[in-house]
């Protein structure tokens, strides 16, 4: 069997969007993507690569935003929302059983770090120790994950 090499949405509710795209730089096929700029007294409505513990996961990205954007909003990108029940999968190399039905940590824009669970913004529901792969769903943004406190959803 080949190796499995996309990364990403994996199974569950699917629902779509499409995502204003931050200037912050490029999104790949399957990054994690998060809420750019949360705090004060607006979230700034765009999305971008996962880049900090303590980001609020909207979902994975479906294509790339190859070029980063020169303004906030100058490009979109398709989005997998994060929702109840959606799954989505990454690598976790050195993955065991024992891993899953755990809370961890995300680890970069394309991995789970299951040995670690300070954030706990992902829960692993399935592993697959062959491929090294953790099957997770994520804490989006409708949900605090207690990491850097209220989420604002914007101007109240």
């Amino acid at each position: 069997m080949a190796p499995y090499m996309k990364y990403g949405y994996s199974y569950g509710p699917r629902v779509v969007i499409t995502a204003k795209a931050a200037d912050t730089g490029t999104i790949d096929d399957g990054d994690i993507v998060v809420l750019d700029a949360v705090g004060g007294a607006a979230g700034s409505g765009y999305v971008k690569k996962w880049s900090a513990a303590t980001d609020a996961v909207v979902g994975a990205a479906l294509e790339s935003v190859d070029t980063a954007p020169s303004a906030d909003g100058e490009d979109t990108v398709q989005v997998v929302l994060s929702l109840p029940g959606t799954v989505f999968v990454y690598p976790a190399s050195g993955i065991t059983q024992a891993a899953c039905f755990q809370c961890c940590d995300i680890d970069g824009s394309q991995s789970i770090d299951f040995d670690a669970d300070t954030y706990q913004n992902a829960w692993i529901v399935e592993v697959d120790e062959d491929a090294d792969l953790a099957y997770v769903m994520f804490k989006g943004p409708f949900t605090d994950v207690g990491a850097s406190g209220t989420i604002d959803y914007g101007v109240a």
